[in-house]
């Protein structure tokens, strides 16, 4: 008999993009809008790792992933 298992994990990434030469105000609008998506999807948007930020070269990026 195995003990081997397989498990399939499909993550959704939600992404914020704010083009590198946008206001500042922008980037307090995209934390804004992670923040309660984020709480819409019944996390806690208080912890660090909760949602992260990259860069493409023409946009800053504010993303949180879940998986299903």
């Amino acid at each position: 008999m195995s003990l081997v298992t397989t498990r399939t994990f499909e993550t959704i990434r939600h992404e914020y993009i704010i083009p590198n030469d946008a206001p500042w105000s922008e980037l307090g609008k995209a934390y804004a809008m992670a923040k309660r998506d984020i709480e819409d999807a019944g996390k806690d948007p208080s912890y660090d790792d909760a949602a992260r930020v990259t860069g493409d070269g023409e946009n800053v990026i504010i993303y949180w992933e879940e998986t299903k």
